[in-house]
């Protein structure tokens, strides 16, 4: 056979030889180029301690979900407390209680390890027939008064009425005030209002002339009145601090302190006030003198009443 007789063949033959090498280096390339990828994702993604979290055989996973629980509203309170401390416990200073229909404001108090007094204050209560079941009342963990704040206030200036040393920045912290005291705003300001053992001296040498809670004109007394002679002195009950001063439009020319204890008496028909606004006075301490600067009673007359927060109390129960 002539080699012409194969001429059919042989270049077919050559270009399927071509065909499949290039599918070869085509496939190779490939390989290395996916090696190369996981090379490089091994590098990226490896763990930065260098060691190996991945599951091992016979072990049990490790893998925890950190699930926050919620706090319930203490029903209790620590009572190791002392004004200016922080961090007193990992509760919020204020829950909140719902009043049931076998509560009374002692059972509530008692519970809490506060004063009735200071859950009278904080949610405006001034009978106790105002504390109707479902009502739901703020709760702080310690005794306290509250604030109402007046243009040009700043705390230290607020904090400077009452005779008892509170750590201003607890103070902002437990009323989350961040900057400025905003006027109208109400702050909460921890004291102890423990009425135990307080006694008061009279204001006054005078005759009681007008009982607390009598109706004079139609209107029940929030004090009790001295009848007195003008010019007569009238003395601090107690230590305290000169909160305010002025006229009123009943009642005439007064003076305030504010006590130790969170109580705040107020002496009024004065003729003339001896103290300043500030001003800091012992118990017995001349503040005043009983004059002729109001028309209610229209004699001289010494009007005095004692209130802790929102709460009128009645004089005579302290002298």
């Amino acid at each position: 056979m002539s080699r012409n007789d194969y001429d059919d063949m042989g270049p077919s033959f050559s270009r399927r030889s071509k065909g499949d090498n290039r599918k070869t280096y085509l496939i190779s390339f490939m390989g290395v180029l996916i090696v190369l990828i996981l090379i490089l994702l091994y590098i990226v993604f490896r763990p930065v301690d260098g060691k190996d979290d991945a599951f091992e055989p016979g072990s049990s996973s490790s893998m925890e979900l950190s699930i926050p629980s919620v706090e319930s509203i203490p029903v209790e309170r620590s009572t190791s407390f002392s004004v200016g401390e922080k961090n007193v416990s990992d509760k919020p200073f204020f829950s909140y209680y719902t009043v049931k229909g076998s509560d009374s404001l002692s059972s509530i108090a008692k519970a809490f390890g506060i004063s009735e007094a200071t859950i009278s204050i904080l949610n405006d209560i001034d009978d106790s027939t105002d504390l109707t079941e479902g009502l739901m009342l703020s709760i702080p963990q310690m005794d306290g008064l509250k604030y109402t704040v007046k243009e040009g206030d700043t705390l230290s200036l607020v904090l400077s009425e009452y005779p008892v040393s509170v750590d201003e920045e607890y103070v902002r912290e437990i009323n989350s005030i961040s900057g400025e005291l905003r006027e109208g705003a109400e702050i909460f300001i921890p004291m102890s209002l423990s009425d135990d053992d307080i006694s008061f001296i009279s204001p006054s040498d005078g005759v009681i002339s007008h009982s607390f809670n009598e109706d004079f004109n139609g209107v029940p007394l929030k004090g009790v009145a001295f009848s007195q002679e003008a010019g007569s002195a009238v003395r601090a009950v107690a230590d305290g601090v000169v909160t305010d001063a002025g006229n009123d439009s009943e009642f005439g020319r007064y003076v305030s302190l504010m006590h130790e204890n969170g109580l705040r008496s107020s002496y009024y028909c004065l003729e003339v006030v001896n103290v300043k606004i500030g001003q800091r006075v012992s118990s017995g301490e001349v503040v005043g003198t009983v004059g002729f600067s109001n028309r209610t009673f229209g004699t001289p007359t010494l009007y005095f009443t004692i209130e802790q927060g929102s709460l009128i109390q009645d004089p005579l129960a302290f002298f």
